[in-house]
């Protein structure tokens, strides 16, 4: 690309964000500029989702070769209200439904802080704020702070130990009630790459067949975490790459009529989508591995779930 000599630089920043915030974001600084590295940072503005136009341009102005960088956030932002509704149903088993809104509130802070908050009825009820607060204009470090409220209903699966029934397992609807409390401090090098460490805190309680049996259990977990972003969109991509990798140590309780039990166990969870463009055609897959701590009574803290849209689509 061609080197740009810059004396100075103006942004004109019709944004929530404060000049600092983009001026780190564009790794912008006097002297000998490269365009190809310039047209580098304005697509790595974009891909903050905050942005409906970057224009730059180079003038002469006195003595003085001046960088004029032009951003204007989103017309509909920066604060926007989503809302959602899903239903599913194979003709089969009982229809799943939900219908919700989230909240975004972004530069609450000159550094670009951010607080979503999102509420969900339905099959699964939902009540959740997460803060985003970085630290320092690049936002290399920041902070994240998770609380909610969520109760799931689903089907509790129980073997049988009388013999000769034929069927050996029955299943009881089940209705898992947790506040949820997640903390972690993040570093963040480039865009697609983040690290994290953190504590994550549930309080639950398992309520079987309307009130048959209740089950208290808590987790405590210190975990870290590593993300990969390089797809192109998060839910249908075209291109690139997605890992995610966290490894936690949980301290499970588990109270019932029968007392207290406590396990501890090492948990793992690795997913991976992969995109590529073939002509016309695109290949996407997606993997996932994880572990549970099973060894606490018969509740399953935190499990993991197959079914539904593009989870093999048709299964509960």
């Amino acid at each position: 690309g061609n080197i740009l000599s810059v004396d100075n630089i103006i942004i004109n920043n019709d944004t929530s964000f404060s000049d600092d915030v983009l001026k780190a974001r564009l790794s912008l600084e006097t002297g000998r500029v490269d365009s190809n590295e310039l047209e580098k940072s304005v697509q790595n503005l974009y891909a903050l989702d905050r942005f409906e136009t970057v224009r730059y341009h180079l003038e002469r102005q006195g003595e003085e070769n001046v960088l004029v960088v032009d951003v204007k956030e989103k017309s509909w932002g920066p604060n926007f209200v989503d809302f959602r509704f899903a239903l599913e149903d194979n003709f089969e088993s009982d229809t799943n439904f939900s219908a919700g809104v989230s909240i975004n509130s972004t530069g609450l802070t000159d550094y670009g802080a951010e607080l979503r908050t999102l509420f969900e009825l339905g099959t699964d009820k939902r009540a959740q704020a997460e803060l985003y607060l970085p630290f320092s204009a690049d936002q290399l470090y920041f902070a994240q702070v998770l609380g909610g409220l969520e109760v799931r209903e689903r089907d509790a699966y129980y073997r049988s130990d009388e013999p000769n029934l034929g069927e050996d397992t029955f299943t009881l609807d089940a209705r898992y009630s947790e506040v949820i409390a997640d903390v972690g401090i993040g570093w963040q090098p480039q865009l697609w790459g983040e690290f994290m460490l953190g504590y994550r805190y549930i309080d639950g309680e398992e309520e079987l067949a309307g009130g048959l049996s209740e089950l208290k259990y808590q987790r405590a977990m210190p975990y870290i975490s590593v993300t990969l972003d390089a797809l192109d969109n998060r839910v249908f991509p075209n291109r690139g790459g997605y890992l995610n990798m966290s490894l936690g140590y949980a301290r499970d309780q588990l109270d019932s009529s029968e007392g207290r039990s406590i396990a501890e166990a090492s948990v793992l969870n690795i997913e991976g989508i992969y995109a590529k463009n073939i002509g016309k055609h695109t290949v996407y897959g997606k993997a996932k591995y994880g572990t549970i701590n099973a060894r606490v009574g018969s509740v399953a803290i935190e499990p993991h779930e197959l079914g539904g849209f593009l989870n093999l689509s048709g299964i509960p």
